[in-house]
């Protein structure tokens, strides 16, 4: 049986907070029921991450919670407070008991910081809005629309306790190799694990705001370099979260002598293909010479995502965040008349009417019965 070492373990990246993700076997995919499977990790020193998979009944509640102390005492350090995040994408529903056990288990934590929820529909938003106002808990209970937002919250609700438990946790990025440089306004994760270096060509990696994957090549671009490239990007791909999908490229190509006509195909060929499974959204040049700009724009015309050109990263990073805004702006609607439920529940008199919210408490009726 192949038992993974710690490096092994280490190998991927929060690219929010560049803290390194802890995860094991014994912790993923555990199938504690026929239609239940949970799944556990652990991001820095002091986040736990769950993404339970099916529908909770009591017996695998008690097995999931019993998985999640085994979690904390193996990756958590001894003493230390610890932020729960909950995922609940794939959670179908939760059985009365099961719910009430988990709100008795998460009471009884004296080391859990506070409770992240991911993922949650909007009754459960003012569920847990209206559970709030009947009872204060000394732990917070946050909500959050995506990923990053769980990150940022957790990071938050820690730098409440100490400044050392992000700063520490940061630190043991080092045995991963991972460094983190500071670009105004632009969160970047680098890996050394992240670069290719094949003689007379060599690119390296890095991941920009979660979404937008940055290039660096230098030196004569080979036809059968373009496999390792593409491979490289998996690597990348797969050392983030899934929340954090890349959905753009920007390719800095200041230093590249050029590429044969093949070589040129065959990357644009590995573009296409990366659209197809991954969605890109748009190819940004920068630091190219007039023939490599009217090269990419000849090109426009056969791809399926945009592609831009731009004179520096600055630029492209603006270039990005332009076509971001422009899709936001084009957000389904319900995506603001969640929001807008939310506020009309906390202002109304939706609190006298619902006689079940009448004893809840901060942890009540936050975990989905259907």
């Amino acid at each position: 049986m192949h038992t993974p070492t710690a490096k092994s373990e280490l190998e991927r990246i929060c690219t929010v907070s560049g803290l390194p993700i802890l995860s094991k076997p014994e912790w993923t995919h555990v199938a504690l029921d026929s239609d239940y499977r949970a799944n556990m990790s652990v991001i820095g020193n002091h986040i736990i991450f769950s993404q339970p998979d099916g529908y909770i009944r009591l017996q695998s509640g008690k097995k999931t919670l019993n998985l999640i102390d085994r979690v904390i005492a193996e990756a958590v350090p001894e003493n230390q407070p610890y932020i729960l995040i909950d995922d609940f994408s794939n959670l179908r529903g939760t059985a009365p008991d099961a719910r009430r056990l988990f709100i008795d288990n998460m009471r009884k934590r004296d080391r859990l910081a506070g409770l992240v929820f991911l993922s949650t529909s909007t009754l459960f938003k003012i569920s847990v809005a209206l559970g709030k106002r009947i009872h204060k808990d000394e732990r917070e209970i946050r909500m959050a629309g995506n990923y990053a937002r769980a990150i940022e919250f957790s990071l938050e609700i820690l730098s409440n306790y100490s400044s050392g438990l992000i700063s520490s946790a940061v630190g043991t990025a080092d045995d991963t190799n991972i460094e983190q440089r500071a670009v105004p306004a632009h969160k970047v994760v680098k890996n050394e694990a992240w670069v290719l270096n094949l003689g007379d060509f060599t690119t390296e990696m890095e991941v920009i705001d979660q979404k937008v994957l940055h290039s660096i090549s230098s030196g004569l671009l080979q036809a059968e370099y373009v496999d390792a490239i593409v491979n490289l990007r998996k690597k990348v791909q797969k050392s983030i979260q899934p929340e954090s999908g890349i959905e753009y490229m920007v390719a800095d190509v200041t230093n590249l002598k050029g590429a044969g006509r093949r070589a040129r195909k065959l990357y644009m060929d590995s573009l296409k293909q990366w659209h197809q499974t991954h969605s890109l959204r748009m190819y940004v040049l920068h630091g190219g010479n007039r023939f490599v700009q009217a090269a990419s724009n000849l090109a426009r015309p056969f791809m399926p995502f945009k592609i831009r050109v731009a004179d520096d990263l600055d630029e492209a990073l603006k270039i990005v965040s332009k076509d971001q805004i422009t899709e936001k702006n084009h957000l389904p609607r319900t995506e603001f008349i969640d929001a807008a439920n939310i506020t009309r529940a906390n202002s109304c008199g939706i609190l006298q009417a619902d006689r079940q919210c009448r004893h809840a408490t901060g942890l009540n009726r936050c975990i989905p019965d259907n």
